[in-house]
């Protein structure tokens, strides 16, 4: 579940059409951003926490494959994640980004590009 956004004044903001409550998903990007920065096993307190940086750097030139690896470890691991999409993949020399659209059940869906060199996925 996102956290209730505010605007400049710290008032709780609307959906101008369905007055609903906004929400904001700052804090489960900054989670998706941590995840995604850890290793399968990197944490001995939480040796499922994260991804397989190494088929990551495996499926990098397969967009398919890599939405469908990375939609299991974020759908399996945060609740509020309804589906993983890679937009697109460029590479620079050894450097690839990878552009995500992650749709959430609840407030806007988050964008994410990832730099993934042969160290891993770097912020």
């Amino acid at each position: 579940m996102g956290d209730f956004a505010y605007d400049d004044q710290h008032d709780v903001m609307l959906d101008p059409n369905s007055k609903d409550i906004e929400v904001t998903n700052d804090n489960l990007k900054q989670g998706i951003v941590i995840f995604l920065n850890t290793n399968q096993g990197e944490l001995s307190w939480n040796p499922t926490f994260g991804v397989d940086m190494l088929q990551i750097i495996m499926d990098i030139h397969n967009e398919a494959a890599l939405s469908s690896e990375l939609e299991e470890w974020l759908t399996g691991y945060f609740d509020e994640i309804d589906s993983v999409v890679v937009d697109q993949i460029t590479f620079d020399k050894r450097v690839a980004t990878i552009s995500l659209n992650i749709v959430v059940s609840q407030g806007s869906d988050i964008q994410l590009g990832l730099e993934v060199d042969d160290d891993g996925i770097n912020d």
